[in-house]
């Protein structure tokens, strides 16, 4: 799930979440709250409002299985439980995106290796729209 890392800085804004595309849907949208209005939730679509965007980071880790090496070495030995924990790990992999909006909004967003596909296709896309309709 996208994660907000933060980066607005007015106080009257509250960041609650940051929703990632569905089955049918290609947005990442943006629940706020803004306490100088009327402080009702609200959700921006970044696809309609991002100018630019820019991966900051990429890191790429793999988790082995504890479980996995545990249920290995009880049936089978040392051996069993390197290759349980080895043969259950899987590889994790985090982006982070700084994305600029059309309403001055800068965030930092955290992507999983699924979300950050999705981002970099459909994002790249809205910035050549969204830059091209702003200088008209």
């Amino acid at each position: 799930m996208a994660k907000y890392l933060g980066g607005i800085r007015n106080p009257d804004i509250e960041i609650y979440n940051i929703k990632s595309p569905g089955w049918f849907d290609f947005d990442f949208y943006i629940k706020y709250a803004d306490y100088g209005a009327d402080g009702n939730m609200q959700e921006l679509s970044i696809y309609d409002t991002i100018l630019r965007y820019e991966e900051l980071t990429s890191d790429s880790h793999r988790d082995y299985s504890l479980a996995l090496g545990a249920a290995g070495y009880i049936l089978t030995g040392p051996v069993g439980g390197i290759l349980g924990a080895v043969l259950g790990s899987e590889k994790k992999e985090k982006h982070v995106v700084l994305c600029e909006l059309n309403n001055g909004w800068q965030l930092v967003i955290e992507l999983d290796k699924d979300e950050f596909k999705t981002w970099d296709s459909f994002m790249a896309k809205a910035v050549k729209g969204n830059t091209v309709a702003a200088s008209t």
